[in-house]
């Protein structure tokens, strides 16, 4: 019932674009409602509105599961009709394959709110994913807007990208929402891809995607390969990425190099360091990388007393008598070490060259 002094009654559908507005007959109005989410207001001469109590509210008919079943076959383009039986049968959002075509009519109406078409084309999409509907899925993807999605949501949204092969979109989507959210699995194909379509390039945005996939457990030869040459982290994670990357036969001698200056530079305890420079020098690596390493370790044992392993000596012999230039505390060092080991491993020339040249200072 309509009391005195208002002229009309307004509705508003959350999900309707604008609003309908109805006359009283006999202080009644009927007015169709499609949607659990409505207002009412009653409407002065002067357009002043107010909330219709509950109580002067009949429930909907259209709300009623049989009768909506009974008038389910005659619905074709009533959009406010379909959404009323998208709502009463399927829970509001739930696709199957009996109403995903009453989505799509949804979707496609200009009278639905565009907040309302956001839920459904989330959903939609999830439902065309699932079933292998691929033709009408690229459809949605090259159109849609990726500021609908939060949360979980992009997440999901980048990964059906990525599944399609969008990977260009995907690229850009995640530089501006970041990797937060999404399934590693699917950031590595991504990455894994657009190093291939890039020939490698050293890129910073592509480093710091690479890193996070490795960091996160997840790599392939690809992402080894690129790390093996870009990888910006501790002497630890070098470690690691250096024996994971031969365990998939990739090239590692930026790597190793990467490792020997840290570890000469950081001063980071590492058991393996001999190893690797063994590895290195084998490999021709760098004389003044080799020679920095070298003279660190004799500082250490000349002047800390720290245990020193054979190899380093060995090498710093190697080095006089090949004719380089050779800092004077490898020398003492070697002079020191030499009184530790049995006279038969001596090399007289050199300790003659070495203890003249000090005599001379």
């Amino acid at each position: 019932m309509v009391p005195d002094g208002y002229e009309k009654v307004v509705l508003i559908h959350e999900k309707i674009v604008g609003e309908q507005s109805y006359l009283p007959e006999n202080r009644v109005v009927f007015c169709p409602i499609y949607s659990k989410n409505y207002r009412i207001f009653y409407e002065d001469k002067d357009n002043n509105r107010y909330v219709v109590p509950e109580e002067f509210i009949s429930d909907p008919i259209l709300m009623n599961p049989m009768l909506l079943d009974k008038i389910s076959p005659m619905i074709t383009d009533k959009i406010g009709l379909i959404m009323c039986r998208v709502e009463g049968e399927y829970g509001d959002y739930y696709v199957t394959e009996d109403n995903v075509f009453d989505f799509e009519r949804l979707l496609n109406s200009d009278i639905v709110t565009y907040t309302y078409k956001k839920s459904i084309i989330k959903n939609l999409l999830m439902y065309y994913y699932e079933h292998d509907n691929y033709a009408e899925l690229d459809e949605i993807l090259e159109t849609v807007k990726p500021e609908i999605f939060e949360g979980e949501e992009k997440g999901k949204f980048l990964q059906i990208l990525i599944s399609r092969g969008m990977y260009d979109t995907a690229f850009s989507i995640l530089n501006s929402f970041g990797p937060e959210h999404i399934e590693v699995k699917s950031l590595l194909r991504l990455v894994s891809r657009l190093l291939e379509r890039t020939d490698f390039e050293e890129e910073d945005t592509m480093i710091a995607y690479a890193q996070y996939v490795y960091r996160q457990g997840k790599y392939d030869a690809n992402i080894l390969a690129y790390l093996a040459q870009n990888f910006q982290g501790n002497s630890s994670e070098l470690r690691t990425l250096y024996k994971d990357s031969e365990a998939f036969g990739i090239e590692t001698f930026m790597l190793l190099e990467n490792i020997i200056i840290q570890i000469l530079f950081t001063n980071t305890y590492c058991k393996d360091k001999i190893r690797f420079l063994d590895i290195y020098i084998s490999n021709n690596g760098s004389k003044g990388i080799e020679k920095a390493f070298l003279s660190k370790s004799a500082f250490d044992y000349f002047v800390k007393d720290i245990v020193t392993d054979d190899y380093i000596f060995e090498k710093i012999e190697r080095n006089l008598l090949e004719g380089e230039e050779i800092n004077r505390v490898s020398k003492l060092a070697l002079l020191k070490y030499y009184t530790t080991v049995d006279k038969i491993n001596w090399n007289e020339k050199i300790i003659t060259a070495c203890v003249n040249e000090e005599i001379e200072r």
